[in-house]
């Protein structure tokens, strides 16, 4: 993490900030075992902060549907690749190369989300469930019986 920051400031980055869940991954883990980081980053220098004032990640991240989140297991998929590509190809003629990027990233992750929709399966449903069980244990009191719980869940 030193060396990232080293980087940043050598490049004179900051970070733009971002608005919602203050993490993005989470090991999964109970009690103190547990880590949660933030990992994706929205950087820019001054010159860029200077030209879009009010420019956050959540600008360039907010404009898909809300609740789009790419599931990894997609990547499994033989056509994910070949979704991705045609969505990316069938947006452009914006007035400026940043419109350009955004729209490609609003189409592909609309393409993305309805074609997923498709494929959801049946546990699903039951990983959700799992995952609100294990961050109800994670967040309430820790003893073992909570821990053989958070266990199976996780398993």
């Amino acid at each position: 993490m030193e060396e990232f920051g080293a980087a940043l400031e050598e490049c004179n980055l900051i970070d733009l900030g971002f608005c919602g869940y203050k993490f993005t991954w989470n090991n999964k883990r109970p009690g103190a075992a547990n880590t949660r980081e933030r990992l994706d980053r929205a950087v820019a220098n001054k010159e860029w902060r200077d030209m879009f004032p009010t420019g956050t990640d959540n600008n360039f991240q907010g404009r898909i549907a809300r609740g789009f989140k790419f599931e990894e297991r997609w990547l499994l998929e033989e056509d994910c690749g070949n979704v991705v590509d045609e969505a990316w190809a069938q947006t452009g003629g914006a007035d400026s190369p940043m419109a350009i990027v955004s729209a490609k990233i609003n189409h592909c992750g609309a393409v993305l989300d309805a074609w997923g929709s498709s494929r959801t399966k049946p546990e699903v449903a039951e990983i959700k469930r799992l995952k609100k069980v294990l961050e109800r244990l994670h967040n309430g009191v820790q003893n073992e019986a909570t821990r053989s719980e958070f266990l199976a869940a996780s398993k």
